[in-house]
C-alpha cells in the first residue's frame, strides 16, 4: 500500500527530531514522499545539519526524488562538504537528476587530484551519465 499522507507528515517531522539517527532515518524514508514538502525537508537536511551521516542520507534520497533546480542548487553547494560521503551522495544525486546545469561541478570532483577515489569514480560515473541524457540516451 502506498504511504498514506499522515505517515509522510509525520516523517517530514522527524526530520526535525533532536536525535541525528532519527533524521537520518526519516531522510532515508523521505524518498517515498508523494509530497513536495519532502523535498524541502532534505535540502534542509543537507544544508544545515550538523552530522555528516544525516547529510549524506538526504543526498541519496534527493537522487530518488525528482530533479528540481532547488534540490541540484543544494546539492551542488554540497559538493564541497567536508564529508567525503555526503560529496560521493550529491554528485551522485546530481548525475541522477542529469543536472547538465551543474555538469563543470561534477566533473571537478572528477578531477581534483586531492579528492578521495571513492568521490572520484562517483563523479565519473555521474559524468557519463548526465552527458548520455544530454545527448539523448536513457541512462
Amino acid at each position: 500500500a502506498p504511504p498514506t499522507p499522515g505517515a509522510m507528515a509525520a516523517l517530514e517531522r522527524a526530520a526535525a527530531d533532536g536525535d541525528p539517527r532519527v533524521r537520518a532515518a526519516a531522510a532515508a524514508s523521505l524518498v517515498a514522499s508523494p509530497r513536495r514538502e519532502a523535498d524541502g525537508a532534505l535540502r534542509g537536511l543537507l544544508a544545515e545539519d550538523r552530522w555528516p551521516f544525516v547529510r549524506a542520507a538526504a543526498a541519496e534520497s534527493l537522487a530518488g526524488r525528482p530533479a528540481s533546480a532547488a534540490s541540484d542548487a543544494t546539492l551542488a553547494a554540497a559538493l564541497e562538504d567536508e564529508s567525503f560521503a555526503v560529496r560521493r551522495a550529491a554528485v551522485h544525486a546530481l548525475g541522477e537528476h542529469g543536472a547538465r546545469a551543474h555538469a563543470s561541478a561534477v566533473r571537478a570532483r572528477l578531477n581534483d587530484d586531492d579528492e578521495l577515489v571513492e568521490v572520484r569514480a562517483e563523479a565519473g560515473r555521474s559524468v557519463l551519465v548526465v552527458e548520455a541524457r544530454g545527448a539523448g540516451g536513457t541512462c
